[in-house]
């Protein structure tokens, strides 16, 4: 907590800011104004602030000190109560944090309000997240595979996700899928791969606006009235046949459709109730002739929530080179290894990763593989597809013919089989070959494939892990367990039945090194690193590659 000595000592340091009346205090919250400074011979600006109890750290991951200036909302980062959204780094006690606050401010000032500076990346519309009939609703949308025409209007196809809990209220997401054109009748379709195609739960509807429906470029409009400009006269007849019919959803939510300067399309979604849009209509004469006029009721709007999940957004916190993304990958095994490969890529935005694998999912793989205990015993193949696409919604996943394992086998004998294994094979970029069986490893090799092989395994105990992707695979691989790496055969896991032991380690031991082998193997497709074999050994020092 910072006291009123401490601010009045720290203002009069500064000769940008000037404190207004007097400090007061409400239930711990420490209330005054201050002029700064615009400029020198300029005029000044008055601020309410106000300190939080728990001054000077963040609470939540906010701020707990709060400028204030209704005056100044066509600016930058000032949200519509007035507030300035302003962010500044921590500081070890009270009286540098302030002083540190209001050099921050001082910074805004003079970037914002007197060079007239603009941020040069878009800020989306403040919309606030508020409860339509005791549930929050929020709406995924792409880029479509076209664009919109000019006061376009039709139908949006939509597709619900899980529900979820937010404040203990219900919240639904939903997902814009197709946008089908009443004016044009062409269909839009958003970029999700083919996983939620074909899978519509209820209709929306959208019309596409010349401008965004917008205070200021950053504030939605509140009320219906203000938007009926925005609408042209089709659109406004659309909507108002369609207020007509009858749905068994008690709202239907309506995309309202505009470019951004950068030439992408954003969406705001207001949830209309069934039966009562708030539109009125009146009958007119135009040049002698009757005309029906359209225009929104002063209604207070229910908007909704709504994301831009594009891929670029989508994974706009963190991917892999987009080069390597759209490599077509494809991984033989995935337990404990390969499932965790698969996991990774799809989370760094791989589009297209198809896998193997003959084995069931059972309870004993859960502890160290990317598998869930919810969805019971399962082909590992048809789990992992679930697992994918409920990360990423970019994902193209296949599961080719179980007989693969045998016909790659098989194919050193019969030429009609090994064609037939090199068209379905030659097909990838990248294969990873994490299934640990020999047999496999050598026959892929013979295969001369022209995709880029990787070979993964680990020792027991999970103690090295082993890639291999350069010159004879098979024999570097056996050459690697034979004389560098500490592969122990003593303490195995040994399960019930008929089955053969297989090594002990825990999902931390398996996926550290997994997660490494892969950062450096990702480095080495996009040439940031030139291409080795290596092994991942563990000291007191931590995890080190050692190139081969």
């Amino acid at each position: 907590m910072i006291d009123k000595n401490t601010i009045k000592k720290v203002i009069d340091s500064l000769s940008f800011v000037m404190l207004k009346g007097e400090i007061s205090e409400d239930n711990a919250v420490i209330n005054f104004h201050v002029e700064t400074l615009t400029e020198e011979g300029g005029g000044t600006l008055d601020w309410r602030v106000c300190i939080e109890p728990s001054y000077p750290y963040k609470v939540g991951g906010r701020e707990t000190i709060h400028f204030f200036n209704t005056s100044l909302l066509e600016y930058p980062h000032i949200m519509r109560s007035g507030f300035l959204c302003l962010h500044t780094p921590n500081m070890d006690n009270p009286e540098q944090q302030l002083t540190v606050d209001l050099a921050r401010l001082k910074e805004w000032i003079d970037k914002y309000y007197v060079r007239k500076e603009k941020d040069e990346h878009y800020e989306e519309l403040v919309v606030g997240r508020r409860e339509i009939d005791g549930i929050y609703y929020n709406f995924y949308y792409t880029e479509t595979d076209k664009a919109f025409p000019k006061n376009d209007y039709g139908t949006v196809d939509l597709v619900s996700l899980m529900p979820g809990i937010h404040d203990g209220k219900r919240i639904r997401t939903y997902i814009a899928n197709v946008f089908q054109s009443n004016n044009t009748k062409e269909q839009y379709c958003c970029q999700w791969k083919e996983n939620y195609q074909g899978n519509t739960l209820f209709e929306g509807i959208y019309c596409f606006l010349d401008k965004a429906p917008s205070l200021y470029d950053k504030f939605v409009l509140e009320q219906y009235s203000n938007i009926s400009t925005l609408f042209s006269w089709s659109q406004m007849a659309f909507l108002a046949k369609r207020a007509k019919e009858k749905s068994i959803a008690p709202r239907i939510p309506l995309f309202c459709g505009y470019y951004i300067p950068n030439g992408e399309v954003r969406w705001q979604v207001a949830m209309l109730k069934t039966g009562a849009f708030p539109i009125k209509s009146e009958k007119v004469r135009c040049g002698g002739r009757p005309f029906m006029n359209y225009s929104f009721k002063k209604e207070l709007i229910d908007w909704a929530y709504p994301y831009n999940c594009s891929y670029i957004r989508f994974f706009g916190r963190g991917a892999m080179p987009f080069s390597l993304a759209e490599k077509k990958i494809f991984i033989i095994g995935i337990g404990a290894i390969g499932s965790i490969v698969a996991t990774t890529l799809t989370r760094c935005g791989a589009k297209f990763l198809d896998y193997y694998d003959i084995d069931l999912k059972e309870p004993g793989n859960i502890c160290r593989s990317d598998y869930d205990f919810l969805s019971g015993v399962s082909d590992k193949s048809h789990e992992l597809y679930s697992i994918l696409h409920s990360i990423s919604p970019f994902v193209h996943c296949e599961i080719p013919n179980s007989f693969l394992d045998f016909g790659i086998k098989k194919s050193g004998d019969d030429d009609k089989i090994r064609d037939s294994l090199l068209e379905v094979l030659n097909r990838y970029d990248i294969i990873f070959d994490c299934s640990t069986d020999d047999g496999l490893m050598k026959a892929l090799e013979n295969l001369d494939l022209t995709p880029k092989l990787i070979n993964l395994s680990i020792s027991n105990h999970a103690k090295e892990l082993v890639c291999v992707l350069c010159g004879d695979i098979a024999e570097t691989v056996k050459f690697m367990y034979n004389s560098i790496i500490n592969s122990d055969q003593i303490d195995m896991f040994y399960p019930t039945g008929c089955w053969s032991p297989t090594f002990k380690a825990s999902y931390n031991d398996v996926a550290s090194k997994v997660q490494l082998a892969l950062k450096y193997i990702i480095k080495m497709l996009t040439h940031e690193e030139p291409e080795s074999n290596f092994y991942i050994s563990e000291n007191k020092n931590g995890l080190q590659i050692n190139r081969v």
